[in-house]
């Protein structure tokens, strides 16, 4: 969807969630001067060659999110330079070798490095490559029923790690947007206060 400035939507949804973590830190004074990062899951599925096939084909993508910028309509531009440039590399380096890499790794050994990354905390040894993790994953743009009753809304939640604090899953149906920020109480013990400041940042 193209709105002014040829922004798309998901531009001023991240944004959206942009201004949120500027608020929420600013009163904490614990702002960087650096924009913080988010790692974006991009689809790279293409209808026209995958024919019809079935599963996740994704990438990600990392976002400057333009933190340190202090006007909402200035950030949103930024944004906006910062995903076109992302999407850029992303075609340079290649998404579906990004994939094919990922997909070689054995479930087993994954799990079992993920488990040592948490056991001995090297999440705190290294900074980290992104702040946190942005999804927006578009559903149904009509309604759906279940037994005759009409689905009203879909909200989402989503895992984190040792090293990652925040997740936002961002999911839109029949004309809604939900946006809904998961952590855990050591990271943001107050996360009831950013959830109204992504809804403030969005007005």
């Amino acid at each position: 969807l193209k709105i002014v400035m040829g922004t798309t939507l998901n531009d001023v949804v991240l944004a959206i969630c942009a201004g949120a973590l500027r608020r929420y830190l600013l009163e904490k004074d614990k702002l960087p001067n650096k924009p913080m990062v988010a790692m974006v899951p991009i689809s790279t599925r293409n209808t026209a060659t995958d024919g019809g096939s079935t599963g996740n084909q994704i990438s990600s993508m990392l976002v400057q999110l333009a933190t340190n910028v202090e006007d909402p309509i200035e950030r949103l531009e930024v944004i906006h330079e910062n995903t076109m440039r992302g999407k850029t590399y992303q075609g340079a380096v290649g998404a579906k070798t990004l994939q094919n890499m990922a997909e070689i790794v054995p479930f087993g050994i994954a799990n079992q490095a993920a488990r040592l990354y948490s056991r001995f905390q090297l999440s705190e040894m290294h900074n980290p490559v992104f702040n946190l993790t942005i999804t927006n994953v578009p559903g149904p743009q009509f309604p759906i029923y279940l037994d005759g009753h009409k689905m009203l809304h879909i909200m989402g939640m989503a895992p984190i790690i040792d090293g990652m604090g925040l997740i936002i899953t961002v999911l839109s149906y029949d004309g809604k947007i939900s946006i809904s920020p998961t952590s855990d109480a050591k990271s943001m013990p107050d996360l009831d206060d950013f959830s109204r400041y992504i809804l403030e940042s969005a007005n």
